[in-house]
């Protein structure tokens, strides 16, 4: 069975503050969480819900996310997208993988926003990608950030001179 939800009318009104006040956020108080008041399933809902699937190959595809830094029972994540749907599985689908992300959840968290870049988490080691070439470097076309990363990349880009 599946299951889609969307807003009420009373919720639809409300959208434009909500996102105002987001970017509101974004752009003033920033996006620095402690170690502890990081969410890994508050993260993968997220990549889920906003990942570019028209970017993805028409064959099946399943990502495996391994966080060491998540609480327990949060450590490991699947995304599956098949026939232009993406699905977020906290069980192993027993599907063969395409990638493995492994890192902590402050990394993809500091991507997710903006704060930091692919390749500088990866090459600092908090994130690994493992899989095809093609795929690995595919994998940040795939996913998106969040609804307000683009403030946060206007805000905090070095400004030029």
């Amino acid at each position: 069975m599946y299951w889609e939800y969307s807003l009420t009318a009373a919720g639809e009104d409300l959208r434009a503050i909500v996102m105002a006040l987001g970017h509101w956020g974004a752009q003033w108080i920033g996006s620095r969480l402690r170690d502890d008041q990081l969410d890994a399933g508050l993260l993968m809902w997220g990549v889920r819900r906003f990942v570019h699937l028209e970017a993805f190959p028409s064959c099946p595809v399943v990502i495996q996310f391994s966080f060491r830094d998540a609480r327990s029972g949060e450590g490991r994540w699947w995304l599956v997208v098949e026939e232009g749907v993406a699905d977020l599985c906290r069980d192993d689908p027993g599907r063969e993988l395409t990638l493995l992300v492994e890192g902590t959840v402050c990394a993809l968290t500091e991507v997710w926003a903006w704060d930091r870049t692919p390749k500088e988490v990866i090459h600092t080691h908090e994130l690994s990608v493992d899989g095809r070439a093609a795929d690995t470097q595919s994998l940040w076309l795939w996913l998106c950030t969040s609804a307000f990363a683009e403030t946060r990349r206007k805000r905090f880009a070095p400004q030029a001179r």
